[in-house]
């Protein structure tokens, strides 16, 4: 609603960005495990990144001013990338949750190797 209010050119950049986030979120998909809706979700957000250029496109072959058409196509690819987002969010939150789980994991081993070279080192006399 708020790309459509944006004056000449706005209304086919909307129809722009409704038509490619569709496609985009069609072709993401979902993804069971953590590592792949991290991937799925990367690649649905890199999927977007012309639609900036091809917003203002549009909005200037509808009648836009260089100007008012650069500021319609940063509104679509900011709304655009929202869109995805929001349609995505299983997508994201599998993700994030198998980020944590990987971090989790990760700070015991380093606790654990860290701990292990403190001990040795102390162990053979290079500590005091």
């Amino acid at each position: 609603m708020a790309l459509r209010g944006l004056g000449t050119g706005a209304v086919e950049a909307a129809d722009l960005v409704e038509v490619r986030v569709e496609r985009v979120v069609e072709r993401a998909g979902t993804a069971r495990t953590g590592l792949g809706a991290i991937v799925t979700a990367l690649r649905a957000l890199w999927r977007l990144r012309g639609l900036h250029s091809g917003a203002r496109s549009v909005a200037i072959i509808a009648g836009a001013t260089p100007k008012s058409a650069f500021e319609i196509g940063r509104g679509a690819a900011q709304i655009g990338r929202l869109i995805v987002r929001i349609d995505l969010i299983d997508t994201l939150s599998r993700a994030a949750a198998f980020w944590r789980g990987l971090h989790r994991n990760l700070v015991i081993v380093m606790l654990v190797a860290a701990s292990l070279h403190v001990s040795i080192a102390i162990y053979l006399g290079f500590g005091l």
